[in-house]
């Protein structure tokens, strides 16, 4: 049982700071509302760990902390630890101090410390296991009754009244014990069980894994010997397959001979029947000519007589449309005859009229009429002059300007390949520098990550492939043709497996390389170089570029051949010679030499043969070697030259175009001058033209104005009499002319003849033309079929030649291939094809390399020995987990037990707890009311109180091995001296009410 020795609390509720000292037995602790007597109570439950909420003092645990306070709250509980009930007295001595520190943040922390005051423990775990061993329930409302928990009791309903029973008795806290271990037990399966089953499975992997490689260990002599055996019928099944191929090729060529001769029979039968169709079409050619001829004869005469019908017919219908025309012009000239008439007199009434204001005419108007017209014709010559002049001028400047567009055209692309060119000598001078710059600007911070996390890759990667290469100076001019026959390939990397792929190509991404820098080729590492090159034969093989080109690293010699073929491709100064030297047959059926696929000359230039014809392919490609090339100061010469050529050419273009330019402004000056001056002449022409009209229309206004002239008028009258007279004559005439012809009846019959001979020889040349067609079709087949055997004759016979020359060639490598076998072993009873021999041995190789990686440089009594430690390993912990897995079980098991238990004891208590209560009821003379609300009120009288004070205090004495704390504001001078019984009084609050109401009953109490 704990005993409080000493309460203390600093900046808690209404406390600045305040200490407590608690008698061992019976303790009041008296003083008005408002003084914090319940506030030593709540501080007593914090302490030990309560809620805010279990308090009923607040919603969190720093709304303790005082708001008139500085800082934060501090409470302390010194317990005695000396009696029965000690805990750990080693480390705490005969005295634990409990301290809780609250912040104002809303954090706090628990202190436990030992009698010296020095901290033994901040564990909420620890503070948990003391108050267990001390028997400390804050929780349990009998052993702490705070005021809420006495309203509780005396006006709670039944619900809350057997809840106050389950935390009094304790059974609540067992309920919840229970229920913890339940589920931490659910929990442990739930999750540490798997955890430890996964554990164990990947012990078992590990175990298994270890007695698999030690089981393959054991086969690796088995492996190797089965690799020479498998590598013996390699190199037979070679030989078989050149055997094979040796007799299809006999087979084959025995083929085509007998084709050659077929097709040679077919041949000559395909001739004989042109030759007999050629007869025929030429014969039925000739029977369409001679009824073409008819035909054109006939239409000739039928187009003569249409013409005849066409000439007969002409007069007849210009006659018609005369006499049309004749008749609507004599009523026009009827009817201007008499408009005439009647304008001859209008005009003679006028002149009459007018004939007193005709005045002389006057000589000084003519004399300005000549002048004017010289003034005219002189201007018009000026004008003349000037815009001729202007015409010549505007070519002039077309021409200037289609100049100066030129030279600025030629300017721009100067510029553009000035920049292209100092851009390639500062990459140069890079170079010069540094070697890794041809490669790409940021390789060298590539290479640098690569050194940096050169631990993180299985192998080293190789690369640039171009830095191991060197091209002796003898072959210098072929640098350009070696770069374009590798390609991009001098400027990867090699890397061993998609693993350092995946890393180089991080780090590419970190170096920011572009897409074009820094690829790489996937390539195990065989650790020799290639020998059994197939090169061609002769003098060609000196040509090959892997025989030219100088390579210090032989993967990097390996992956140039397995990429880029370099064995295959030539290298020749002239063209003439690489074809004559390479090259066989004729147009259309070209073939290159054995083991050659292309030739490249100096410049880059390549030629194939593709399908029998010779391909030439110029090198497009702006690539000046400088990546095969060592020294790069000639390339920097070059670029330097090339730099002061352009830019004296530009300085070149630049003084042209501002000549041009100069040119070109005075030359606009001098056309603006002339376009001024031919717009003020054609102004000053318009002027005298007009001045012109006027004087002469003033003359002939004089001229009229004195003579009647009736002339025109009666001549008019005249001729308009004479026409109308003439249009009735041809009227009559016409009339006479329209009448019908004899000749023309006998052309139109002669014309219905010729149509009708002309059908007949029209159904004749059809049948003649279907006839040609027919003969021309057949022999249009027969010749296709001539054709067709000619090339099937001499395509076999080709072939028959190509197969001779290969049965040879076969044969060679076949008795070449058979020594290479002889001397690895004798021929197998049985031999597979080589894929499926090459594929065993790359089985056997590979599970050879499987169980080598596998013993990961582990000697075999190492790797046995770590197979036992493995074995060893997983049998301690299935043990282990079997051992934790029953324990669960059993304790599961007792728990399902105490559930039980608590079950069946919660109803007996139950039960006998009504019972006493009975008795106590008809003890106290309260049969027929089970209820003491009524007795116990919150309002109660002087005397009541005193009385229930001596109550208390009685049955506290009669428990004399426990701590009782009363907290109470009523007076207890009525209380008799007594040496188990301290009264503490504290003192009166800081504010009081401005009256003073009734005196409520505030007690609370910790037992």
């Amino acid at each position: 049982m704990g005993v409080i020795e000493e309460i203390y609390c600093e900046n808690f509720m209404c406390h600045r700071k305040l200490r407590v000292t608690l008698s061992p037995h019976i303790n009041f602790i008296t003083g008005e509302n408002g003084s914090g007597k319940s506030a030593i109570i709540a501080a007593i439950q914090i302490c030990f760990g309560a809620t805010a909420r279990t308090t009923h003092r607040g919603k969190n645990i720093k709304a303790f902390i005082g708001h008139e306070f500085d800082g934060n709250a501090l409470v302390s509980v010194k317990l005695r630890n000396d009696n029965s009930d000690v805990f750990h007295p080693d480390k705490y001595g005969k005295n634990i101090i409990v301290e809780r520190l609250i912040r104002r943040d809303g954090s706090a922390e628990y202190r436990l410390k030992n009698e010296q005051g020095h901290v033994v423990s901040k564990l909420k775990s620890e503070l948990d296991t003391m108050m267990d061993r001390l028997n400390i329930q804050t929780d349990n409302p009998c052993a702490v009754m705070d005021q809420e928990n006495a309203k509780l009791f005396l006006k709670g309903k039944s619900e809350d009244k057997y809840k106050f029973f389950l935390q009094s008795t304790d059974l609540a806290k067992m309920r919840t014990t229970y229920t913890h271990i339940d589920e931490t037990t659910r929990m442990i399966i739930e999750s540490a069980l798997k955890s430890e089953v996964a554990k164990i499975a990947t012990l078992r992997d590990a175990k298994n894994k270890t007695k698999k490689q030690w089981q393959e260990s054991q086969s690796i002599g088995k492996l190797e010997k089965e690799l020479e055996l498998l590598k013996t019928e390699l190199e037979w099944s070679f030989v078989d397959q050149k055997e094979t191929i040796t007799a299809n090729v006999q087979k084959k060529l025995k083929q085509k001979e007998c084709d050659a001769t077929s097709a040679s029979e077919k041949l000559s039968k395909a001739t004989n029947e042109a030759q007999q169709l050629e007869q025929d079409q030429n014969d039925a050619n000739a029977k369409l000519e001679e009824a073409s001829m008819r035909m054109d004869k006939n239409r000739r005469q039928k187009m003569r007589v249409k013409s005849k019908i066409r000439e007969a017919r002409r007069p007849i219908q210009q006659y018609k449309a005369e006499l049309s025309q004749v008749t609507r012009s004599k009523e026009r000239t009827k009817q201007q005859l008499t408009r005439l008439h009647h304008d001859l007199q209008q005009k003679r009434d006028r002149h009459a009229a007018k004939l007193h204001r005709l005045n002389e005419g006057n000589k000084d108007l003519r004399d300005r009429v000549g002048k004017k017209q010289q003034e005219v014709a002189q201007t018009e010559s000026d004008l003349h002059d000037t815009e001729a002049d202007a015409d010549a001028h505007r070519h002039t400047l077309r021409d200037l300007e289609d100049r100066q567009d030129d030279c600025k055209t030629q300017l721009r692309q100067l510029y553009q390949e000035a920049e292209t060119t100092k851009k390639r000598l500062n990459s140069l001078k890079q170079q010069k520098q540094n070697r890794v710059a041809a490669f790409g600007r940021n390789i060298a911070h590539l290479q640098q990550l690569i050194q940096t996390n050169l631990h993180q890759f299985t192998a080293p990667p190789i690369g640039p492939l171009g830095m191991y290469i060197t091209l002796p100076d003898d072959f210098m001019r072929f640098e350009r043709a070696i770069e374009v026959a590798t390609g991009s390939v001098l400027r990867t990397f090699l890397v061993v497996n998609g693993q350092d792929k995946a890393l180089l190509d991080k780090l590419r991404r970190q170096a920011h390389c572009s897409s074009t820098e820094a690829n790489m080729i996937i390539s195990a590492r065989t650790g020799y170089r290639y020998n059994n090159l197939e090169l061609p034969s002769g003098d060609l093989a000196a040509h090959a570029i892997c025989n030219i080109l100088q390579v210090n690293n032989d993967e990097v010699f390996n992956a140039l051949v397995d990429t880029c073929s370099l064995e295959s491709k030539l290298l020749f100064d002239d063209r003439e010679v690489a074809e004559r030297r390479v090259l066989t047959g004729s147009s259309g059926s070209f073939r290159m030499a054995r083991f050659v696929s292309e030739v490249y000359l100096p410049s880059g230039d390549k030629f194939v043969v593709r399908s029998g014809n010779l391909a030439y392919i110029a090198n497009k490609r702006q690539l000046y070697g400088y990546i095969v090339r060592q020294n790069v100061d000639r390339g920097i010469v070059e670029m330097k030259n090339k730099l002061d050529c352009l830019e004296k050419d530009v300085d070149e273009l630049r003084r042209d175009e501002s000549l041009l330019s100069h040119d070109k402004n005075e030359l606009g000056n001098d056309i603006k001058q002339q376009s001024d001056r031919v717009n003020f002449l054609s102004r000053r022409l318009n002027q005298q033209r007009m001045e012109l009209r006027c004087l002469n229309d003033e003359i002939d206004d004089i001229l009229q104005d004195h003579t009647l002239d009736t002339s025109v008028l009666e001549s008019e009258c005249k001729s308009t009499e004479d026409e109308l007279e003439d249009f009735q004559r041809r009227e009559q005439d016409l009339n006479k002319a329209i009448t019908p012809d004899r000749k023309l009846h006998d052309s139109l019959d002669a014309l219905k003849k010729l149509d009708s001979v002309e059908k007949m020889i029209a159904v004749e040349m059809s049948e003649c033309q279907s006839d040609v067609d027919a003969v021309y079709k057949r022999l249009r087949e027969a010749k296709v079929e001539e054709i067709t055997e000619q090339r099937e004759l001499e395509a076999a016979r080709s072939t028959v030649e190509n197969l001779e020359q290969q049965l040879i060639s076969v044969r060679d490598e076949c008795d070449g291939q058979t020594q290479i076998a002889l001397k690895l072993g004798r021929r197998p009873d049985e031999v597979n094809v080589p894929a499926q021999c090459n594929r065993r041995v790359k089985t056997v190789e590979r599970q050879l390399a499987r169980v080598r990686d596998k013993l990961e440089g582990w000697s075999l009594s190492e790797l046995k020995a770590e197979m036992e430690a493995q074995r060893a390993k997983y049998r301690a912990k299935k043990a282990n987990f079997d051992k934790i897995r029953g324990n669960l079980q059993r304790i599961r098991s007792m728990l399902n037990e105490r559930v039980d238990n608590w079950t069946r004891f919660r109803k007996a208590i139950s039960q006998h707890t009504s019972r006493e209560f009975e008795k106590f009821m008809l003890l106290s003379n309260f049969a027929a009311e089970r209820s003491v609300r009524s007795e116990f009120d919150v309002f109660m009288d002087s005397q009541n109180r005193s009385m229930t004070v001596e109550l208390l205090v009685e049955a506290a004495k009669k428990n004399c091995n426990k701590q009782f704390i009363f907290v109470t504001p009523n007076d207890l001078s009525m209380l008799r001296p007594d040496p188990v019984v301290k009264i503490q009084k504290l003192a009166p609050p800081r504010y009081r009410a401005a009256s003073a109401g009734a005196h409520d009953v505030d007690m609370d109490g910790v037992a």
